[in-house]
């Protein structure tokens, strides 16, 4: 990453931090974040703010997408409780819970393949750390660690679109 890219995410940063107090961007305002589209199928629940449900890692949303069609396979219909980062790992909470082997076992899987994908750009990363999962390219760093980037939530990418004419 060159030091001009690097010093305009840290802008960035700032801006966002003193604007919306937050440090990330949703992906299409990120020049690095991977810019896949959560499926829009995916149903989230309205019980708390959006905030607090979809703060998925633009990174992790191919991950996110087949787990999701997994899940439909084993339980039908479900509602995404949350879907973020927590400990440099995918955070996938359901309702209704799901206590059977084949699903608790699914999760894990996307949780664990979570940990060896960069949460900004998508690439297989042996970097991992307890707070980010980032590869050599997006250092996490103290005083370096650039600005994150979320996917947006199931189904806005196509309210966008279509409110755009």
């Amino acid at each position: 990453m060159t030091d001009e890219l690097t010093a305009e995410l840290q802008q960035m940063k700032a801006r966002e931090l003193a604007e919306y107090g937050r440090i990330f961007l949703f992906a299409g305002g990120h020049p690095e974040a991977l810019r896949d589209v959560a499926d829009p199928s995916i149903a989230l629940s309205t019980q708390r703010s959006p905030g607090q449900v979809w703060a998925l890692p633009a990174g992790w949303v191919r991950i996110v997408n087949e787990l999701h069609h997994d899940l439909l396979e084993l339980l039908g219909e479900y509602v995404v409780t949350r879907a973020d980062q927590k400990a440099g790992r995918l955070c996938y909470d359901i309702a209704p819970p799901s206590f059977s082997d084949a699903v608790q076992h699914r999760i894990a899987g996307a949780e664990d393949e979570s940990r060896h994908t960069c949460e900004l750009c998508g690439v297989n990363t042996s970097k991992t750390s307890i707070y980010a999962a980032r590869c050599t390219r997006h250092a996490t760093g103290a005083g370096h660690r650039i600005i994150g980037a979320i996917a947006r939530p199931p189904g806005e990418s196509e309210r966008l679109k279509a409110a755009d004419p």
